[in-house]
């Protein structure tokens, strides 16, 4: 496949001067992206024009044969442009929704960081053809990247096995965030980096219908800003309570002026995306969980400070959002706090609470409120957890920052869309406008 009928795949594609200029530019070993797919394509290309066959090809660069056929064969169809699978026009693009199987693929290789097909096909179950095949579609799709092998990667056989991982260019998500003091929005990769970012200082007096303006303009400024690329979608993240059948903020304490306010539709309306809408916190958790890979894929509970304090829950394998997604009303636990803010000893019982009855050994602290105040929280827990809790002769409960150091809902919000795209299909959050951002 990849190229036209009749046309073996190492038949040489014709080059003029210009194409090989700036193929061998894109190629250069000392370039800024020497290692990244645009080079290796334009590597496969040269090798290509030189008539090397494409098993050689995949030998010398470290790619499948299927890979090396491919864009040699895409180039001799489309010429450069072929070879560059993000639009032009800088208008959002879908990518295909993956099948279980393919999600299952995805989801190992993202907890990973990179993985060879023999591991894959151990931690998914799946047989090494369907292995192969699965990888082979993901690569052709453009959601995953195959890496030069290590030397010391090497197979029983002595061949060194080639490294996947997620390309972080495959797909952008928009992440929005609704504090009272304060808008958010970011543009964050594929692994939750922050591409671009805004902040806009607000009014709690402010009417709703002005903050939903302003969130839209500085969104749509910001993706105007971005590079062309596909965005898969927007994920909001709001104070609560929310009614997440219809997308709706219902009355935040600390914001007067937000009644009833359909944020998604409202959003969706404005941005031309599909919108996740989630809760502060429980955005933050899924950040957490998407961003942290490996290392937050157990149970563990998220204590977010902002305005005020809330708990999101990752449990079996899932985030826990409860039966109206208004799980993590932490501050129910808080005893005596005469602030929105709870201080650290505060915390630290109502954290002890959240342990006990859930029986966990991981707490992660983040948000706003604790820029500059983490040292004395994290230690505070840790004590108490440690000293107090039930089942402390039986296991230790780790107390960590967040993986996220800023702007944790917002990004949490970004990575809601990936995870509703790509996570397996129990984990997804079924909540989204304008139907889903694998659409």
């Amino acid at each position: 496949m990849g190229y036209p009928p009749g046309m073996p795949a190492s038949a040489p594609p014709p080059l003029d001067a210009s194409d090989r200029d700036e193929l061998r530019r894109r190629a250069d070993p000392d370039g800024p992206d020497a290692a990244g797919p645009a080079a290796v394509r334009a590597r496969i290309v040269l090798l290509a024009a030189e008539g090397m066959p494409a098993v050689r090809i995949a030998e010398e660069l470290g790619v499948t044969r299927q890979t090396a056929a491919h864009w040699a064969g895409r180039y001799r169809a489309g010429g450069l442009a072929a070879l560059d699978d993000r639009p032009r026009s800088g208008r959002p693009r879908s990518l295909p929704a993956p099948s279980p199987n393919q999600s299952a693929v995805i989801e190992a290789i993202r907890l990973a960081g990179e993985l060879g097909r023999v591991e894959i096909a151990e931690r998914t179950g799946l047989t090494p053809q369907s292995v192969s095949r699965i990888v082979r579609r993901l690569i052709d799709d453009g959601l995953v990247l195959e890496t030069r092998p290590a030397p010391s990667a090497a197979t029983g056989a002595g061949k060194p096995r080639t490294p996947l991982r997620l390309r972080p260019d495959a797909g952008r998500a928009l992440g929005l965030h609704i504090d009272p003091d304060l808008l958010t929005a970011v543009v964050t990769d594929l692994e939750g980096r922050v591409l671009r970012r805004s902040h806009r200082a607000v009014s709690r007096r402010q009417p709703s219908a002005e903050l939903v303006e302003t969130l839209a303009a500085e969104a749509r400024a910001l993706l105007e800003a971005s590079d062309p690329g596909p965005v898969l979608g927007a994920g909001i993240a709001v104070p609560g309570p929310v009614d997440p059948s219809a997308g709706v903020v219902l009355d935040p304490p600390l914001m007067r002026t937000w009644r009833d306010v359909p944020i998604r539709r409202l959003l969706t309306e404005r941005l031309g995306l599909p919108v996740v809408m989630e809760k502060d916190a429980t955005a933050a958790t899924i950040g957490e969980h998407w961003i942290g890979k490996g290392a937050r894929d157990a149970d563990f509970a998220y204590l977010y400070l902002g305005a005020g304090v809330g708990a999101g829950l990752f449990l079996g394998g899932d985030v826990h959002r409860g039966l109206t997604a208004n799980a993590g009303e932490f501050g129910r636990l808080v005893p005596d706090s005469d602030s929105d803010l709870p201080r650290p000893r505060q915390l630290a019982r109502g954290a002890l609470a959240l342990v006990d009855l859930l029986d966990l050994d991981l707490v992660v602290l983040g948000g706003p409120a604790l820029q500059h105040g983490y040292a004395d929280y994290l230690a505070e827990v840790d004590r108490t957890l440690n000293t107090q809790a039930v089942a402390r002769r039986i296991r230790p409960v780790r107390v960590e920052r967040s993986v996220v150091e800023t702007e944790a809902a917002a990004v949490g919000a970004a990575s809601t869309v990936f995870h509703a795209a790509f996570a397996p299909r129990s984990r997804r959050a079924p909540r989204t406008g304008r139907g889903d951002p694998r659409e």
